[in-house]
């Protein structure tokens, strides 16, 4: 049977640490504004790597700052650009009555 494994760091990252990380990465100053609680907003996410290190024996090795700094690279990337850049319709779009 198929199984679903959950790669990521299980250790929470508070939200303004991510931000500062994010701003050093980047070389810019973030616009942090506080809109108050949400109710509705989860107060801690992490990955449960629990199956993952049981069957696979993964063990995550890549910080905040390695992963934020691999993310960023990519994002500014030819490869990403190029992979994102080019849409194939199989029919035109028409914008008048059919």
């Amino acid at each position: 049977e198929p199984q679903v494994f959950n790669l990521g760091n299980n250790n929470p990252e508070e939200l303004m640490r991510f931000i500062e990380v994010m701003e050093g990465t980047l070389k810019k100053t973030a616009k942090v504004e506080d809109a108050g609680e949400n109710r509705a907003e989860v107060k801690q996410t992490y990955a449960d790597i629990s199956l993952a290190r049981e069957v696979l024996g993964f063990e995550p090795t890549t910080s905040i700052e390695q992963g934020l700094h691999h993310f960023s690279q990519w994002y500014h990337s030819d490869v990403r650009k190029d992979s994102f850049s080019t849409v194939a319709m199989s029919k035109p779009i028409s914008s008048g009555p059919i």
